[in-house]
């Protein structure tokens, strides 16, 4: 009788190490795998910027899963652009101005 509760142990034991294996497996494959929740790879999002009237980049800047971008505009001030990569949108616009 002891037997076969332990052998039903060992039994059981081996399933959630299965089970709990196969979720391991699933995490990793949906942190690494490039894959969204909407099932799109990160490479099919787009995100179209438009520039103010002469202004151009001067640098850029990932950090976290927000995109910075300095602008530097025609008449010298800086603009500083943040945006939110999970959904594509703007989140803030940053106005630099020099002292007359």
């Amino acid at each position: 009788m002891k037997l076969q509760v332990l052998k039903m142990l060992v039994v059981t034991m081996g399933l959630l190490i299965f089970v709990g294996l196969g979720f391991l497996a699933y995490g990793l494959a949906a942190k690494f795998g490039g894959t969204t929740a909407g099932g799109l790879s990160q490479a099919d999002k787009s995100l179209n910027i438009t520039l103010p009237e002469g202004a151009e980049v001067s640098e850029t800047k990932l950090v976290d899963n927000r995109l910075m971008v300095r602008l530097m505009l025609s008449d010298g001030s800086i603009q500083l652009l943040v945006f939110d990569l999970e959904d594509g949108r703007q989140t803030r616009t940053l106005s630099f101005k020099k002292a007359r």
